[in-house]
């Protein structure tokens, strides 16, 4: 399929960025079938990023065509292919002080994952370092008022990639609202194979944990009410309160929000919404109180509640050394040995693919997109065990 006419480049004509420009890029990106050209300053391109500063350098051939072109008055033409061409527009634009021409679009979760992989691809980190610092924070990136899992991996990949120190407080805010599942949802996510594996693997073992310890305070919580089943203020020792300790309310407020007798909710739920779940265990109590009266000594709930907070605030995320490690050791084991950079590696400026004194188009070492690959491992799920031994 032909690449289709794009609006903002009307008779393929390419978009001036720069009203001197001596290079013209046509960047193309089949998948989508779509490409689009852009009239652009060879010295901005190199100032901005490293990458591109060597491949139009002295020692390939996109460096060459471009002096040639500048010997005969015009404009050079190289072209880049499998990026992300709106991605692309974007960062082009604001490097050339021509943000304005985008307009006022609001950036999807998944835009902004984009222009971060370009990012990482050509290396435009430091000229893009505002719009990172804008993104790279967990109240501002755009998962949505209620929180996409999608969104919140397109996050976190965003953060990784911008080497933004922000991933960790990122992750520390998204992990508690993860589901156990969320790797099925991320594999489906484009881009989403250029996260680490260990990464999102950390993610899903932090779930399993916190779910694990909570499952274990609602038991522990219900041993204490079993071995002090009535209510320890004089006012509330009648006997129709006799005639249903607090541990069997406490099972009945349990059941009605269904985290009783089933561990589902602890394998499906996220930590935040089993959470929500606890919290509301009060409420759910005042309904088995005597004329409705609110259960004030349910001590041992509210340290339950309490408990749980503080096991999802200890749910402490991944650092960015920690996934740029990561990164490095699923690069070692997966790639072999060549002059030729793996996928996800930037291509070195500083030293340039020599083959027998030709000049190398760097275009052709510049990764491709990359297979999605699987992020999380199966949830672990507390046993019947735990609460038999608890239950003691």
């Amino acid at each position: 399929m032909a690449p289709k006419k794009d609006k903002a480049a009307p008779n393929n004509q390419p978009i001036p960025l720069h009203p001197t420009g001596d290079l013209i890029l046509t960047i193309t990106n089949p998948a989508a079938s779509l490409t689009r050209s852009f009239l652009v300053s060879s010295t901005i391109l190199t100032l901005a990023s490293p990458v591109l500063a060597a491949m139009l350098g002295p020692n390939f051939s996109e460096g060459a065509a471009l002096r040639a072109a500048a010997a005969a008055g015009a404009p050079a033409t190289i072209r880049l292919e499998e990026d992300d061409v709106e991605a692309m527009d974007f960062i082009l634009s604001h490097i050339h002080f021509r943000g304005g021409r985008t307009g006022k679009r609001v950036l999807t979760a998944r835009a902004i994952a984009g222009i971060a992989v370009q990012c990482d691809k050509y290396d435009f980190g430091w000229a893009m370092e505002p719009w990172i610092r804008l993104w790279c924070h967990a109240e501002r990136f755009p998962v949505g008022f209620v929180p996409g899992v999608k969104e919140m991996g397109y996050g976190l990949l965003a953060a990784f990639l911008f080497q933004s120190p922000e991933l960790r407080n990122m992750a520390r805010e998204y992990g508690p609202k993860l589901a156990p599942g969320f790797g099925a949802v991320w594999k489906r996510g484009r881009f989403m194979g250029r996260l680490p594996k260990l990464v999102s693997d950390t993610i899903a073992r932090q779930i399993t944990e916190a779910q694990k310890r909570i499952r274990r305070l609602v038991l522990e919580t219900l041993t204490e009410l079993h071995h002090n089943p009535i209510y320890p203020r004089e006012e509330e020792r009648d006997a129709s309160l006799h005639d249903t300790p607090r541990g069997a309310r406490y099972i009945m407020a349990l059941e009605e929000l269904q985290i009783w007798p089933s561990l589902r909710p602890f394998e499906k739920m996220s930590v935040d919404e089993v959470a929500g779940l606890v919290a509301s265990l009060p409420a759910t109590l005042k309904t088995y109180c005597e004329h409705m009266r609110p259960c004030k000594d349910w001590d041992e709930v509210q340290q339950l509640i309490h408990g749980v907070e503080m096991i999802r605030k200890e749910m402490d995320g991944v650092s960015l050394d920690f996934a740029k490690n990561a990164r490095g050791e699923e690069a070692d084991e997966t790639s072999p040995a060549s002059p030729v950079e793996s996928e996800n590696e930037q291509v070195s400026p500083t030293s340039p693919v020599e083959s027998e004194g030709e000049q190398v188009s760097l275009t052709s070492l510049v990764e491709s997109e990359d297979e999605q690959v699987s992020p999380t491992s199966p949830v672990e799920s507390v046993t019947q065990d735990d609460e038999d031994a608890i239950m003691g």
